[in-house]
């Protein structure tokens, strides 16, 4: 038996995640765009040491027999470091910022450590 109220604050906690975790990644997406690198060197400097951590975090996991999410762990984006944060805050979250936001926080609800996970948020 589900009860109407409880199904609803469940919804809007979901709605209330996603909206929190789209802004996030909108801060976090600006973060990254001011620290790319300029030059096709600088770019292949900056890749290739994360490709390589990527590839073999994959291949550790592969051997393990584990299944492992393609999504980070929560991370602190130091606010200090963007001066548009006031406007990022105020524009509107679009449908497509929403549903991807909704989808991440999806993946990282169902996997095996999801308890611990909305704690992270705050």
């Amino acid at each position: 038996v589900i009860s109407i109220p409880s199904l609803m604050l469940q919804m809007e906690r979901l709605c209330v995640a996603s909206t929190v975790a789209a802004l996030r990644n909108r801060i976090h997406s600006v973060k990254e765009m001011k620290n790319q690198p300029v030059s096709f060197h600088d770019r292949l400097q900056h890749v290739l040491p994360q490709t390589g951590h990527f590839l073999k975090e994959k291949f550790d996991s592969l051997i393990q027999g584990r299944v492992q999410s393609t999504h980070s762990a929560t991370s602190n984006v130091p606010m200090s470091d963007i001066s548009d944060i006031p406007f990022l805050l105020r524009r509107p979250i679009s449908a497509e910022e929403f549903q991807l936001a909704f989808h991440d926080l999806r993946l990282k609800l169902l996997e095996g450590e999801a308890a611990d996970y909305p704690a992270k948020m705050v």
